[in-house]
């Protein structure tokens, strides 16, 4: 007597299906789902991986493009495997191009996905955006939090205190100056703001970041307010000047030259700015005689608040 009610239950849970004694001939709804963020992401990763083989001023002009396909990107796999590794892309894609806004919205999600792949990745950059929102406690114990889960992110420990130190004297301005200045421009120089630029190697990335910072530095509405200060442990101060130099506007840096080898000032200087090997940083002081660090940037453009443009 129990074999029609057995017959019911698989004719119940058939038909919702594809109907009772039917062969399935298709994907399910959350297949094609599958299939079609699949298809979505077999477009969009060589894309991406091609713009982050491009050198850096091509690569930030690609990446900046990927906007909006990153948007619909999202919308199209929600839901399924794949969502994961979208809304990492689309957030750390809105941290460096948007300005930050929307990042806490695509980690939201990223945390609300059912499984757990990219989300201790997806967490490091909440803590780089809670730094860069001015948020340095919450930053600090989310990125605690994180290292102890994931040891290998012990650099953002670095980065929380760099964030820490702003409001306070810089723990360290004179060096080796190797272009005709000062030693020590934070005494020196007359402009109220100055930007130390630590770029430890000047390679393409790092030439290419002290490039944009110097055209921004040179924009009229700067003019007599802010100079640039640039820490590099570059090869030899030979090397190190004429790589400056083919920078437009380079040669009104002030360049100090921290010397990499055994015994030299290199170590002195990450020690007292607690940096990491090849960690670089963008730190604004303010007006003098007894500068303070204003803010730790992440982009040039953001030296603008102090013009108001």
């Amino acid at each position: 007597m129990m074999r029609p009610v057995v017959l019911l239950v698989v004719c119940a849970i058939g038909g919702v299906v594809g109907g009772c004694g039917e062969k399935r001939t298709g994907p399910t709804p959350a297949q094609q789902n599958d299939r079609d963020a699949e298809r979505v992401v077999a477009e969009l990763e060589p894309r991406i991986s091609t713009a982050r083989a491009l050198p850096p001023e091509e690569r930030m002009r690609a990446e900046q493009q990927l906007g909006d396909d990153l948007e619909r990107a999202a919308a199209e796999v929600a839901g399924t495997a794949l969502e994961n590794k979208v809304l990492y892309w689309l957030a750390a894609w809105r941290l460096e191009y948007a300005a930050g806004a929307g990042v806490d919205d695509a980690l939201d999600r990223l945390d609300a996905c059912r499984l757990p792949k990219l989300k201790g990745f997806g967490e490091y950059l909440r803590v780089q955006h809670r730094l860069r929102q001015g948020d340095t406690a919450d930053a600090k114990r989310r990125a605690t939090a994180l290292i102890e889960r994931i040891p290998e992110f012990q650099s953002l420990s670095n980065q929380v205190w760099l964030y820490e130190q702003i409001g306070r004297p810089p723990p360290r301005t004179s060096g080796q100056s190797i272009a005709g200045g000062a030693d020590d421009p934070a005494s020196a120089r007359e402009q109220p703001w100055l930007v130390y630029l630590f770029v430890d190697v000047l390679n393409a990335e790092g030439l290419h970041e002290l490039k944009r910072y110097v055209a921004e530095i040179a924009r009229l509405e700067y003019a007599g307010k802010v100079r640039a200060v640039l820490v590099t442990s570059e090869g030899t101060p030979l090397n190190a000047l004429a790589k400056v130099r083919t920078v437009p506007g380079g040669s009104e840096l002030d360049v100090l030259w921290a010397s990499p080898a055994e015994g030299g000032d290199a170590g002195e200087w990450r020690k007292a700015w607690n940096l990491a090997p090849r960690q670089n940083a963008n730190v604004l002081l303010g007006p003098g005689p007894k500068r303070v660090i204003m803010a730790i940037l992440s982009r040039p453009e953001e030296l603008r608040a102090i013009t108001g443009n």
